[in-house]
């Protein structure tokens, strides 16, 4: 079993357009690294929209254009939850583009995907462009 190392708030940017309409902006992000790369941007605001977008990818992604589905397993999980529930999307298919330097607690790059809401079918399309740092402190 993986010891899951402490989630990190990070600092920097994560923006998100979905649906080419509705704008994503995380107050809060949280990167974790251990097993997988996990990157959780929280957008606080209220009303009907996107709430939180995840990307679980490989603990060593390499850097450059990933597609998902990914039959070499640097994407693992491109995940969209709504402010309202229930909502959760499926992700059908989509993108990350990485430029990441673990040596400098960097995590820069983009994703596109298309998810479907598994209680409303509803289909939605996030683009969404992140740079952001973690410290060597944990929490």
């Amino acid at each position: 079993m993986a010891t899951r190392t402490s989630r990190q708030e990070a600092t920097g940017t994560f923006t998100a357009i979905v649906n080419d309409t509705e704008h994503f902006e995380a107050s809060k992000v949280f990167v974790t690294r251990d097993s997988r790369l996990v990157i959780v941007a929280v957008d606080e605001r209220l009303g009907d929209r996107i709430r939180f977008i995840e990307l679980h990818l490989a603990s060593g992604i390499t850097n450059g254009d990933h597609e998902f589905p990914d039959p070499n397993q640097q994407i693992h999980a491109l995940i969209a939850t709504a402010n309202v529930a229930p909502s959760l999307y499926l992700t059908e298919q989509g993108n990350v583009r990485a430029d990441f330097s673990h040596e400098k607690r960097r995590y820069k790059g983009g994703t596109t995907f298309t998810a479907k809401d598994l209680f409303t079918s509803k289909t939605i399309v996030v683009n969404a462009e992140f740079n952001l740092y973690t410290s060597t402190k944990r929490r």
